[in-house]
């Protein structure tokens, strides 16, 4: 048989097979191709493509993209809930090797789980950050786990309303410490580290209390305007280390602290003053850290990021109301 006889015999029965089969079948070519690609050229790891497959991701894009923080390893202090456990487990889908600080060890051995789950290593660990002793042994537990640090994510910390002239000074005191010492006392033992390798990404988290003032929240205003100060000055401090400072400022999001503490009247009135609609939820931050942490934002330091729907944007900020 020539090659015009076997070729007009191929088409011949490509004919026959119905065409919804023929598109499937191209497609999973296609997708398969550039799946060895990516592996075979390192852009994604063979761990990966095996995760990828099962989880039946099928974009082009993402596939060839790869993850953003393979085997990179991320302290996340409050990472037993809220914004802090969003970010654990964004980091992990991503990649990372993921520390879950809390003061809580309970939560954070629940988290850990759920990054276990995902498919990366984990080390939950308890901590009060607002103890530099404590600070220094997670940062050392975590050397002694990973070898090293390459992201540290400073969310640890809470808020309460209560009046001004009500306010008594060991709460001003325990906010100042978690709030603000705490995330220096964070930064500048994960700094050390990071110095020795010349690289690091550091995140605080602070709030938009951290850039306007809100009733009744005196003690917590503070000490988040303390955390954008902070950024900026620690940004200009470390750059020479190739060390990226940036802080997060998020909008009202519904964690369960925030839904904990404000009536659901309040949330409602603050909903509505949002341009885009709606509050924040915890994925929304952690969407936004994983670009800070990433190699995306090599350029970025010092950067107040408000990540709060456009209340930013408005000539007034916050209700008046009482939560």
């Amino acid at each position: 048989m020539d090659n015009r006889s076997w070729m007009d015999g191929t088409v011949a029965s490509l004919a026959r097979v119905p065409f919804p089969i023929i598109i499937s079948l191209g497609f999973l070519l296609f997708r398969f191709s550039l799946l060895w690609v990516a592996v075979s050229s390192g852009i994604i790891s063979g761990k990966e493509k095996k995760l990828r497959v099962l989880q039946g991701i099928n974009t082009p894009v993402l596939l060839v993209r790869g993850m953003r923080l393979t085997d990179k390893v991320a302290i996340v202090t409050g990472g037993g809930s809220g914004i802090g456990e969003a970010i654990c487990e964004k980091f992990a889908h991503e990649g990372a090797k993921i520390v879950v600080a809390d003061i809580d060890a309970e939560r954070a051995e629940t988290v850990a789980g759920k990054v276990k789950t995902i498919g990366q290593k984990t080390l939950p660990h308890k901590v009060d950050v607002a103890d530099y002793a404590q600070v220094a042994k997670l940062v050392q537990a975590t050397t002694d786990e990973f070898g090293t640090i390459d992201i540290l994510v400073n969310c640890a910390g809470y808020s309460e309303f209560i009046p001004t002239e009500e306010l008594p000074l060991d709460k001003w005191r325990r906010m100042i410490d978690v709030n603000l010492n705490g995330t220096y006392y964070c930064c500048i033992a994960t700094a050390k580290e990071m110095m020795k390798k010349n690289h690091g990404k550091i995140i605080n988290v602070s709030s938009m209390a951290g850039i306007a003032g809100v009733p009744n929240n005196a003690h917590y205003v503070a000490s988040k305007h303390g955390v954008v100060g902070l950024t900026r000055a620690l940004a200009i401090d470390l750059a020479k280390y190739h060390i990226n400072v940036n802080c997060l400022c998020p909008g009202t999001t519904l964690t369960p602290l925030n839904l904990k503490i404000m009536s659901p009247e309040y949330l409602a009135i603050r909903a509505k003053r949002v341009p885009l609609g709606r509050l924040a939820q915890p994925e929304d931050q952690a969407n936004a850290t994983l670009f800070l942490a990433s190699s995306e934002s090599d350029y970025v330091t010092g950067l107040i990021m408000y990540v709060d729907g456009g209340m930013y944007s408005l000539f007034s900020g916050y209700a008046s109301s009482q939560p």
